[in-house]
């Protein structure tokens, strides 16, 4: 059997069914299984090289959070301020943990928060951080600072430095601020290092003396970005290799049973070998939706997951390129899926079954539907372990 011959089942179901019924074999469903799984690696191939991601320190993982700011230790202050942990009010999303840092300072004009980088950084060159974002709530005064200063430590001295001043731009009092910041922007002094950056501080000043309390979250250094394929490698190959596999097998053994012990039901007598061979046959439908998905991903522009995006703040991140995303998923899983489950893979079984039993349309179609909805959930509660549509 030839390709030719199993995508005859696409454009003459009907002339390729009655040939199927007469000498039903695996043959077939095997070269669709192998159309299926490379047109699947293809997908997630050409996904992943066109999907990029904010790389940042510390990584967005669930392991480190934004674990420089949920850990007091890492900080320091003026000789008199207070330095703590804030469980009660901090930023909540995705990455940002379950805690702020508390800096206090009674009757001062300045308050300073240094953050102690555990592993030094590059921000050079194109593999070098391009941007530093933090988070700053100012709780106390209601007066805002007359300047907010940034300093980025070299080499672990203080006398090599990059200096930012935000006095054009300064935080808002009571609220959470989310600023960042181009490196680029930054001042230089006494040669210091871009690629040996280890230490961070920031530093709020007001004209009068007055009782401090400033909350600090979200600290992160970003702004290279890297496909999915670029992070991942091969191992992007080999997983959809293996998953499209798996996926291929589930639904072609699910559909064959629910296709068998329907038809019995509705009194005929199936023969397992033919209605397993059906239900591969039907599932090349899956073949033609992974290269229309493969379609829809090249048409639209490259997708660029900034920190933002990736940080899952309410109201935050979505940008145009999340919006793209967004509309592939439901291309994918709302559009897609459901003309496969409901219409087509209905549709070639119906055929199927009527050439196979003689049955009429309104019981073809009835043990077609059944079958295709019932096999649907099924393979979706072994994959993802719960039942959705």
């Amino acid at each position: 059997m030839s390709a030719k011959e199993v995508l005859r089942v696409i454009y003459a179901p009907h002339k390729a069914f009655k040939e199927i019924i007469q000498k039903p074999g695996y043959k077939g469903p095997l070269i669709i299984m192998g159309l299926f799984v490379l047109s699947f690696a293809l997908f997630y191939y050409v996904l992943s090289s066109r999907v990029y991601y904010d790389q940042t320190a510390p990584q967005l993982s669930s392991s480190e959070l934004d674990k420089w700011t949920e850990n007091a230790t890492l900080w320091s202050s003026n000789a008199n301020a207070i330095v703590s942990e804030n469980s009660a009010d901090y930023i909540k999303g995705s990455y940002y943990g379950n805690k702020s840092i508390q800096f206090s300072l009674e009757n001062d004009t300045q308050i300073s928060m240094e953050l102690k980088i555990p592993t030094s950084l590059n921000c050079l060159g194109a593999d070098g951080y391009a941007n530093v974002s933090f988070r700053m709530k100012i709780v106390e005064p209601e007066t805002k600072p007359s300047n907010l200063s940034i300093y980025l430590f070299s080499a672990n001295t203080a006398d090599k430095y990059f200096y930012y001043s935000l006095a054009d731009n300064i935080a808002e009092t009571g609220i959470w601020n989310n600023k960042t910041i181009p490196l680029s922007e930054f001042t230089e002094v006494n040669n210091a290092d871009w690629s040996d950056i280890t230490g961070l501080e920031l530093n709020l000043t007001w004209t009068n003396n007055e009782n401090i309390t400033v909350l600090v979250d979200g600290i992160f250094f970003h702004g290279i970005y890297k496909s999915a394929l670029e992070l991942n490698g091969s191992g992007i190959l080999v997983n959809s290799v293996i998953s499209g596999f798996m996926q291929f097998t589930i639904q072609w053994t699910i559909l064959g049973i629910f296709l068998y012990l329907l038809s019995k039901l509705f009194k005929a007598q199936p023969i397992w070998k033919t209605m397993l061979t059906i239900s591969g046959f039907a599932l090349i439908t899956f073949f033609i939706q992974n290269l229309i998905l493969t379609g829809v991903v090249l048409a639209y522009p490259e997708t660029y997951f900034s920190l933002e995006t990736l940080g899952g703040v309410s109201g935050e991140g979505w940008t145009v390129d999340a919006q793209n995303f967004q509309s592939i998923l439901i291309i994918r899983y709302d559009i897609l899926d459901r003309i496969v489950y409901y219409v087509w893979i209905v549709a070639l079984c119906t055929i199927a079954l009527r050439l196979m039993f003689t049955f009429s349309w309104t019981k073809s179609i009835s043990i077609s539907v059944l079958s295709s909805l019932i096999s649907m959930l099924a393979f979706r509660l072994i994959i993802y372990g719960t039942v959705w549509l």
